[in-house]
């Protein structure tokens, strides 16, 4: 278990690594003057996948409780799901995922106290 740990470990750094090196400060300060992307991409992370995940895994996969059990887990944490990983791979902006997705990691202790 140990060992599948330090690979799933390693492989993330390996994939988010070069993404990082290359983001630019200033188009980071530039991606937090924009709130209203920020705003939108996080209700849709924490309202929409959420609720999405919580009536699949108590629907459709009911009589598979394990899978249920990790798309709720996988529901329950927004914004942690490799994005700016994918982002990076798409050409897309990573440093506009960079702040979806360290806003949305420290808003987790607010939102799941309620």
């Amino acid at each position: 278990m140990i060992a599948l740990r330090t690979v799933g470990a390693l492989s993330v750094f390996i994939m988010l690594y070069p993404m990082l090196m290359g983001i630019e400060i200033e188009k980071v300060k530039e991606a937090l003057k924009r709130p209203w992307f920020v705003a939108l991409c996080l209700t849709y992370a924490y309202f929409v996948v959420s609720f999405s995940a919580y009536l699949i895994s108590h629907t459709l996969l009911k009589p598979f409780p394990e899978i249920a059990f990790a798309l709720a887990m996988v529901g329950a944490i927004p914004c942690s799901n490799m994005l700016i990983g994918w982002s990076g791979i798409a050409e897309a902006s990573v440093e506009d995922a960079l702040v979806v997705t360290v806003t949305g990691l420290l808003l987790i202790p607010w939102f799941k106290l309620y």
